[in-house]
C-alpha cells in the first residue's frame, strides 16, 4: 500500500517542510517541528508513492530528468492530472506521460523541484 504523505513549500520563508499533519477543516498545516500555517501560506506537494533510481521519493512538482538510453534526455515536471501522476513536458508532441510508466521504461532522476 502506498504510504500517504505530504511536503509543503513554505511561501512566507521560501524553504521546503515535511508535512506531518493537515488540518482540512480549520486549514492548517502541522510541520513536523510543530510549527503551524495555514493552507493559504504554503503549496502542498503529495508524495507519488514512487522513488527515482537514486531512492530519492519523487513528489509532485519535482523536476525530472528522464534518461532514454539516447544521447539526449527530457526534464519534466511531475503533475498530478485525471488521478493519476505525470511526467509533463511542453517540448513532447504528448505533453503528458504517467509517472509510473515512466519509472517502469527508463531512468529517473529528480533533479530539483518548481520551487
Amino acid at each position: 500500500m502506498k504510504k500517504i504523505k505530504f511536503r509543503a513549500w513554505d511561501k512566507l520563508n521560501s524553504e521546503m517542510l515535511q508535512v506531518s499533519k493537515l488540518d482540512i477543516i480549520n486549514g492548517e498545516v502541522e510541520f513536523e517541528y510543530g510549527d503551524t500555517l495555514e493552507s493559504k501560506d504554503i503549496d502542498l506537494m503529495q508524495y507519488t508513492g514512487l522513488k527515482d533510481k537514486n531512492d530519492i521519493e519523487i513528489y509532485e512538482g519535482d523536476i525530472i530528468k528522464v534518461d532514454d538510453q539516447s544521447k539526449s534526455y527530457q526534464v519534466q515536471e511531475v503533475v498530478f492530472k485525471d488521478g493519476m501522476f505525470c511526467g509533463y513536458s511542453e517540448k513532447k508532441s504528448c505533453p503528458w506521460t504517467s509517472l509510473d510508466v515512466l519509472i517502469r521504461a527508463y531512468k529517473i532522476e529528480v533533479t530539483g523541484n518548481v520551487h
